[in-house]
């Protein structure tokens, strides 16, 4: 179990290092802001996370759909951010 927080931890640093970054070299997002763009994606997908399983135990298949979707979109969102940084840099 440890190892698998070690990971999370590792990952969710590294998305969040590449996305402040490229919302900084963006030029829209003053500097001092940046932060603020990865906070904005990753507590949106640990959100959409949590309704999911909440969703899941409650049986409720229209909001689960709906928070999937959700954390599909945003998770697509990050991965691309990261990508899009990799490929800048």
């Amino acid at each position: 179990m440890s190892a698998v927080i070690i990971v999370v931890a590792a990952s969710f640093t590294l998305s969040f290092t590449a996305l402040s970054d490229l919302a900084r070299m963006s030029g829209a997002i003053p500097g001092r802001l940046s932060w603020l763009l990865p906070v904005v994606i990753d507590v949106f997908i640990l959100q959409a996370t949590w309704c999911v399983y909440v969703a899941t135990k409650r049986r409720d298949d229209a909001g689960k759909r709906y928070h999937f979707s959700m954390l599909a979109i945003f998770s697509t969102v990050s991965v691309a951010g990261n990508a899009g940084h990799a490929y800048l840099v």
